[in-house]
């Protein structure tokens, strides 16, 4: 995801880090009651909402649930707390303990490591291209240079785009729906997405859009945890492995992702 600096955690946060290092993880969240799992629900497959106030489903909420199931015993109810986040916040909330782990897509980045801690990567995806059912064909991502082309904000969309196309007109947008909604609109020309994100997006919007055969790069998006919470990451490890040994994680894929175009994070 496209690194941004970041405000400093407040001195609060500061001081309450500090002592949560002291205070292991996993009695931490039992104590509670509750593990905090900040997602970003607009990426159909992954974490999503089928209508307006239902609960989020899809890989990442498999994720999520898998790890509390660890924590707190199968089939125990009511652990979670879903924390809607914008892309943006992401590592700020964990920062700020505002939350325990991050599963939202989020991107290993050399930045994002001197800050967060990551498990091993659940997904791995290129970047390509989203444009218009009518649009001319993109065959080169030289193409691009000249377009207006949107990137999702604080992903690393922008960073991508600019390494193939910098002659590209990045422009901006704050959130996936609100990506592809100007996309549909004909404010952009194309839309710089992911491989695997482009999967839920042509299924929602079949007929509406097509992606190009262009291809850049591969980013591992990974379970992100405060730097120091050495105890809950790599717990998190451990069971996201467990999901990988059982089929676990290859049945949820089937069930929400789907297997086209997509490069699984496999063990």
């Amino acid at each position: 995801m496209h690194d941004s600096a970041l405000p400093s955690p407040s001195e609060d946060a500061q001081e309450r880090r500090s002592g949560l290092r002291a205070e292991q993880s996993l009695p931490r969240i039992r104590k509670r009651s509750a593990l905090r799992v900040g997602i970003t629900p607009d990426l159909p497959g992954f974490a999503w909402r089928p209508e307006p106030g239902a609960p989020a489903v899809g890989l990442e909420i498999d994720l999520a649930h898998f790890l509390a199931d660890g924590i707190f015993g199968a089939g125990c109810t009511d652990v979670i707390d879903f924390v809607d986040l914008p892309i943006t916040d992401q590592e700020a909330a964990l920062l700020d303990d505002e939350v325990d782990v991050v599963i939202a897509n989020f991107a290993i980045t050399e930045a994002r490591q001197r800050n967060v801690a990551f498990v091993e990567p659940y997904m791995m995806s290129s970047h390509a291209p989203l444009v218009r059912h009518d649009a001319p064909p993109v065959a080169r991502d030289t193409e691009l240079n000249g377009l207006r082309v949107g990137v999702n904000k604080g992903t690393t969309d922008l960073d991508s785009l600019l390494q193939v196309a910098p002659r590209a007109d990045a422009i901006e947008i704050d959130g996936a729906h609100q990506c592809l909604r100007a996309l549909v609109d004909r404010s952009i020309d194309a839309y710089w997405s992911t491989t695997a994100a482009n999967i839920g997006f042509l299924e929602n919007m079949a007929g509406s859009l097509r992606e190009e055969p262009v291809r850049h790069g591969l980013e591992h998006w990974a379970i992100a945890v405060a730097k120091h919470e050495t105890e809950l990451q790599s717990f998190a490890s451990q069971r996201l492995l467990e999901m990988f040994a059982t089929g676990r994680y290859a049945r949820s894929v089937d069930r929400w992702v789907g297997l086209t175009n997509l490069d699984l994070a496999t063990r």
